[in-house]
């Protein structure tokens, strides 16, 4: 059971497309398309809520869905080596939370990144590829591992690890 703006909607799953009892009485018509499926959710409401709950609740449906996948979404990161690419989770503990960054400058990255996501549409609009970059330089052990994972985390961004070294036809 579900409510949305007053309106009583009921789901119900749907198992094995070839049991007949999938609705108390379900019309003819939708008998034969239902067995197409084998399994699934059936959404049934009030008829003369259908403009309201096509237009409105099943967006909200779909978009609050998507946000739980990404938020719950395993971040990768693929590196390529030599060979095919390979995978793995990318749990590397940093943060923007960790005090290893000047405010300043965590700031001026995270504004950044922020108005980055925010012209998503806007680079499509104007027919720009939709990408950013920053060139990170520094002797070893100086962070900036740290700070790609701390960006890929906060933009839910998998992570790709090309060594062009290797890869040199030079």
């Amino acid at each position: 059971m579900d409510e949305f703006q007053d309106i009583k909607l009921k789901w119900k799953l749907i198992e094995n497309s070839n049991n007949n009892d999938l609705f108390e009485n379900p019309k003819k018509e939708y008998k034969h398309k239902l067995k197409e499926y084998e399994e699934g959710f059936v959404l049934s409401f009030d008829e003369k809520h259908r403009d309201k709950v096509m237009e409105k609740y099943i967006p909200h449906v779909l978009s609050t869905s998507e946000a739980i996948k990404a938020r719950n979404r395993t971040l990768k990161i693929h590196s390529m080596q030599s060979g095919p690419w390979k995978q793995s989770d990318l749990t590397h503990p940093a943060s923007f939370d960790s005090p290893a960054l000047d405010p300043d400058l965590k700031k001026a990255i995270i504004d950044d990144l922020d108005r980055f996501l925010r012209r998503k549409t806007l680079y499509k609009k104007v027919g720009k590829p939709w990408k950013r970059g920053y060139l990170l330089y520094g002797p070893p052990g100086t962070g900036k591992s740290s700070l790609i994972a701390t960006m890929a985390k906060y933009l839910k961004f998998d992570v790709y690890d090309l060594d062009l070294i290797k890869l040199s036809v030079f």
